[in-house]
């Protein structure tokens, strides 16, 4: 709403001027529709006539302000339920977003008892814990996250430690809370089951997390398959339905296999060395998703997270003028635990989010009047066009100098 407010004080200028402008938006995902806390949004009436002597006149009415409280709301989501072998960390990732008008800050509490509870934020959203991501200290059993923007989002992590004992499921409640209203609260729930059988699981990395989209950016997707039990897996079936804004890059794929530094290029249609690997293409007129499948005929056990190898990946495309807004992914994946021959299914990534930046490109074609009378009114349509992938505020302005002195103007808004 801040960009309408200026787009209104813009236009009362601009109809104190005289012109004809034609223009066309490239329309993003901004949202506008709500109106910030604490700005001003306005309203003025404009007459315009003539005399009896054939002359234009135009009259403004006063202009009426009215200023936005604010409104606090806000998410917490999803409900997450992880599958760890006793004795090992399980994480959740869940996604804190502020549905009010203005900036808010939010305190986080649990009620595990007897376990070690750490909470970090995940600075990439990748909904997996990273070296260097910061941890929440708590205060009196309080997380707090300070400041997020009105319809932005926080993604967090929750490491909760199990012992090597345990067999029996651990159900908790996170439950967020308003700074601004206290009255204002969501919850979470986490669950925690146990399995003595392999644990295979697949965490989804990005190359970068976001970039403009002046020109087509290529992005790298990286697919790390770990198993941290003490029994192997085998014919691990991973499929990759990529999200429709991102085109995958023929022949970008590689693989390093478990406990090496060795990076091995492996083409579109490739079956050796323990892997499998293909890709379902787009429809031909570019309508559809490119499915990446590929299978590792056996996951080793405790090759963790952290360890060497394991890592399938490709590159994507995100194409040029792709408009503002995320794009997100994940995968999902089966596999069998040692020489069971019932596969274990139902399995999914992390969701990766990649955020499309705006940018600024406009053009501006002028207009020609060959021949003019004195005293004539005369138009010019110029058409001026944001060819960006957003909304922009542009203050258009007439240079007087190149016109006769007692010159008048008036600029006009026209769309398409």
């Amino acid at each position: 709403m801040k960009e309408k407010v200026s787009k209104f004080k813009s236009l009362l200028v601009a109809t104190s001027v005289l012109g004809m402008v034609t223009y066309s938006s490239a329309m993003g995902a901004a949202r506008d529709d709500i109106p910030l806390a604490n700005y001003d949004i306005g309203n003025q009436a404009t007459l315009t006539y003539q005399t009896l002597g054939g002359t234009n006149k135009l009259l403004q009415s006063n202009i009426v302000l009215t200023t936005i409280n604010q409104t606090y709301a806000l998410a917490l989501d999803p409900d997450r339920i992880v599958e760890v072998t006793a004795g090992k960390d399980a994480l959740f990732n869940h996604t804190l977003t502020n549905y009010g008008n203005g900036t808010d800050s939010f305190k986080i509490t649990h009620d595990y008892t007897g376990r070690t509870v750490t909470m970090y934020l995940d600075s990439n959203n990748n909904g997996v814990l990273d070296a260097g991501e910061n941890e929440i200290v708590p205060s009196n059993g309080e997380y707090l996250i300070n400041e997020i923007g009105p319809w932005e989002s926080q993604s967090i992590i929750v490491r909760v430690s199990t012992t090597g004992s345990e067999t029996a499921q651990v159900t908790s409640t996170l439950t967020a809370k308003s700074v601004g209203d206290v009255g204002k609260t969501d919850t979470a729930t986490e669950t925690i089951k146990f399995t003595a059988k392999a644990n295979v699981g697949v965490y989804k990395a990005l190359s970068s997390a976001s970039g403009a989209s002046d020109v087509a950016r290529e992005v790298t997707v990286y697919l790390k398959v770990f198993n941290d039990s003490t029994t192997y897996a085998k014919d691990a079936v991973l499929t990759d339905t990529l999200n429709t804004k991102f085109t995958y890059v023929e022949n970008s794929a590689k693989w390093q296999d478990y406990k090496t530094d060795t990076v091995t290029s492996i083409t579109d249609n490739y079956d050796q060395s323990g892997i499998v690997y293909s890709v379902t293409k787009k429809n031909s007129d570019g309508t559809g998703n490119d499915i990446i499948n590929f299978t590792v005929k056996q996951v080793p056990q405790n090759t963790l997270v952290e360890s060497k190898g394991g890592v399938l990946s490709f590159k994507v495309l995100v194409k040029e003028g792709e408009t503002v807004g995320s794009i997100t992914n994940k995968a999902t994946f089966q596999f069998k635990s040692g020489e069971e021959t019932t596969p274990i299914t139902g399995k999914e990534s992390n969701t990766v989010t990649y955020s499309v930046l705006k940018y600024v490109r406009a053009t501006f074609t002028g207009d020609t009047v060959a021949n003019a009378q004195a005293g004539q009114e005369i138009r010019f349509v110029n058409v001026f066009k944001n060819v960006a992938n957003a909304p922009e505020i542009y203050n258009l302005a007439i240079a007087d100098k190149f016109f006769p002195v007692g010159t008048t103007f008036r600029m006009a808004l026209q769309t398409p």
